[in-house]
């Protein structure tokens, strides 16, 4: 296990990022929403399908079209960058039409970034063990569902575009070191 872990540790770190960020945005959207653009509950729900939507689509659509043609590496990259910038643009949207964009373009980048880590992921694993570094890989992404909502929480507790700055600046730190 060491030596897997220690194999995929640049995956591991790639993935607990994404999902940090991901489960940042998640957790306090609503009340971000309801704070700066007044959203109620349809509001926010309309989001989260908007977000769910494109994910969706560009997962079992582009990531699938693009896997011959572009790099892993350069979708990912791509991935996080798209994820990072709408995750800044979504804490200084200036009206709440834009929110829906902004939403949409860290949705995308997320369906770029999952699939391919996941491929990754087994492909460092090898034939016998790829059960093993997707085993590995989904625990990570389980501390990052953990940790984006404590932290994000905290930070928007003391102020309520933090938690979007910061993923954000996460986000495309990983995009320019990729």
């Amino acid at each position: 296990w060491r030596q897997l872990v220690k194999l995929l540790l640049p995956i591991l770190a790639l993935t607990l990022s994404a999902q940090f960020a991901l489960t940042t945005f998640e957790a306090t959207f609503a009340l971000f929403a309801q704070a700066k653009f007044a959203f109620g509950p349809a509001e926010v729900g309309y989001v989260f399908v908007v977000c769910g939507l494109v994910m969706t689509v560009f997962q079992a659509g582009a990531v699938g079209v693009l896997a011959g043609k572009i790099s892993d590496a350069k979708q990912i990259r791509a991935g996080f960058a798209l994820m990072g910038a709408g995750v800044v643009l979504l804490a200084i949207a200036p009206t709440r039409w834009l929110v829906f964009s902004f939403v949409a373009l860290l949705s995308l980048g997320m369906a770029f970034i999952a699939p391919n880590l996941a491929a990754l992921g087994s492909k460092r694993g090898g034939d016998d063990r790829t059960g093993t570094a997707l085993g590995i890989q989904n625990g990570v992404n389980s501390i990052g569902q953990i940790g984006g909502p404590l932290v994000g929480g905290a930070l928007f507790i003391w102020q309520p575009m933090a938690p979007y700055f910061f993923s954000g600046a996460i986000l495309l730190a990983v995009a320019l070191i990729i």
